[in-house]
């Protein structure tokens, strides 16, 4: 298997408690975060295969500080972006000032 490898695909901002200016970031992932993560567990995992899109990736939302050096936490996205914009904005509940596009 290649080398696990991460790309940036989108930045933004949003307000945390209204006031708070907090960073996410969106990284495409060249794996899939729950097989590697059984794996390395130990997991019998005959019959399963990673779960990929059609690109070979799957997104990961990075919660970051307001200055992007600093990740606070992640959450697993999906296979797809814009379910995973989705699905950050959800989480956050408001609208994501996004600063970079794929």
């Amino acid at each position: 298997m290649p080398e696990h490898q991460e790309r940036e695909v989108k930045r933004g901002f949003w307000h945390y408690d209204g006031l708070l200016r907090k960073g996410i970031l969106i990284q495409a992932i060249n794996y899939d975060y729950w097989y590697e993560l059984e794996q390395e567990e130990g997991v019998d995992q005959t019959g399963e295969t990673p779960q990929l899109n059609a690109q070979g990736e799957m997104y990961m939302l990075l919660w970051m500080d307001q200055t992007f050096t600093t990740r606070e936490s992640f959450t697993v996205g999906g296979l797809d972006l814009a379910e995973t914009l989705a699905l950050a904005e959800s989480i956050v509940r408001q609208p994501i000032e996004w600063l970079v596009t794929e």
